[in-house]
């Protein structure tokens, strides 16, 4: 995602869904366990946490604050800045489901 994502993605080449955990957890503002679904996977984020680990592959443990389903492209242009998390959100390029704090926040964008 950093300088070595800026080329574009062939086909043949490998992509992990928790690849996307870092970027994303950068765009999210304030706390809470959040589950994101892509075509590759699951895996999970604490934003705001300040121990411990901050994202983990697979689905959340427990019942997330949120859930994002959303597709590698849109991880992607997020993660490059080409696209701000509440222009996805308003678009439709992300699904946000849950009734916590970050759901509802991420809604209301």
């Amino acid at each position: 995602m950093g300088a070595g994502g800026a080329r574009e993605r062939r086909p043949t080449d490998a992509v992990r869904a928790h690849w996307f955990a870092l970027p994303l957890l950068r765009l999210l503002d304030g706390e809470g366990l959040v589950e994101v679904s892509l075509e590759e996977g699951l895996f999970h984020l604490r934003a705001g946490a300040e121990d411990g680990p901050v994202y983990g592959d697979g689905p959340a443990p427990g019942e997330p604050d949120a859930r994002l389903v959303l597709d590698t492209g849109t991880c992607t242009a997020l993660g490059r800045g080409e696209l701000t998390l509440a222009q996805a959100v308003r678009d439709g390029r992300i699904e946000v489901t849950g009734e916590g704090t970050l759901a509802k926040a991420l809604r209301e964008t």
